[in-house]
């Protein structure tokens, strides 16, 4: 598993009229909000996307024996790219978070914004076949997502 994080100001220009900036900012955080899908790019937002517009099943390219299936955008050979929108409140994407041991991992927590975590566990559901449940995990009205731990041999650093 893999993330990006970026920040709004990393993707505005420098607007030096203030009305118009904060103008500017308004559209793109709504556009954020309300972004539900990109073909071109098959990059969903499980919580805005219609259940209608999604199926789930195996990679055209797995094993047999491999019984993973992953949701796709009709008619995609790939499956899409899930993304979320969270109010962060930890990150570590640009430093790897120690366990306290030899592993470390890329982690960020943060919460989502009202009611999207119950809209994508339904979409999910729906997009599953009318599945009745799915196990997640949310703590505290946070979620946090890493990539799997790395072995880091500290005596290379």
């Amino acid at each position: 598993m893999s993330f990006q994080t970026w920040t709004l100001s990393e993707h505005l220009p420098d607007v030096n009229n203030h009305i118009a900036y904060l103008t500017l900012i308004f559209s793109y955080i709504k556009r954020l909000i309300t972004f539900d899908k990109d073909p071109r790019t098959n990059v969903i937002n499980l919580s805005r996307v219609d259940p209608a517009l999604l199926v789930h099943k195996k990679l055209a390219t797995a094993a047999a024996n491999n019984t993973y299936k992953y949701v796709f955008l009709r008619a995609q050979r790939e499956p899409a790219i899930a993304v979320s929108l969270i109010c962060v409140d930890e990150d570590y994407t640009k430093v790897l978070k120690s366990n306290g041991g030899p592993f470390e991992s890329k982690v960020i927590t943060g919460t989502p914004l009202s009611l999207e975590y119950e809209r994508m566990v339904t979409v999910l559901c729906m997009a599953m076949g009318n599945t009745p449940f799915i196990r997640t995990q949310i703590s505290e009205n946070r979620w946090t997502f890493s990539t799997r731990p790395l072995k880091i041999n500290r005596e290379c650093r």
